[in-house]
């Protein structure tokens, strides 16, 4: 019944058989499921950092459309992946999950964060956009 693949899915709290939170069943999967978006986050703040630094170090590179568009979309990336930084640490501590230490409160501000983040894909869509405006139109930053 749908009440029992539920439950099956939630067996991290209850302990039950199933596949577990997000088919982590045991406390290793769990720390792994845990920690690799931590390290991608880490990595992706990194990336973003650099091309918000190179695109903003000199006069002539901040007049430039590209690098405005390339600099916004590094903010956002880098708040995003902030708040992905933190996974389940700002979980409420009622939910079981692995790690999770926080409250409403630090869950809702996560949330708020990642979502803030998403504004980087519209970012690339609008580079997208500057690219084939560049490349195939022949159009100049001016």
């Amino acid at each position: 019944s749908q009440n029992c693949v539920l439950a099956q899915s939630m067996n991290f709290i209850c302990g039950c058989e199933g596949p577990g939170y997000a088919g982590a069943n045991t406390h290793t999967k769990q720390a792994v499921l845990a920690w690799l978006p931590r390290s991608m986050a880490i990595l992706s703040t990194l990336g973003s950092s650099f091309i918000l630094y190179d695109t903003t170090k000199t006069i002539q590179k901040r007049r430039r459309l590209l690098n405005h568009m390339l600099s916004t979309l590094s903010v956002f990336d880098v708040m995003g992946s902030i708040a992905y930084a933190f996974t389940t640490l700002p979980t409420p501590e009622s939910d079981y999950i692995y790690g999770s230490r926080g409250n409403d409160a630090t869950c809702t501000a996560q949330g708020f964060f990642i979502q803030i983040g998403t504004v980087a894909c519209f970012l690339n869509v609008s580079l997208a956009v500057n690219y084939l405006l560049s490349i195939k139109h022949g159009w100049k930053d001016e």
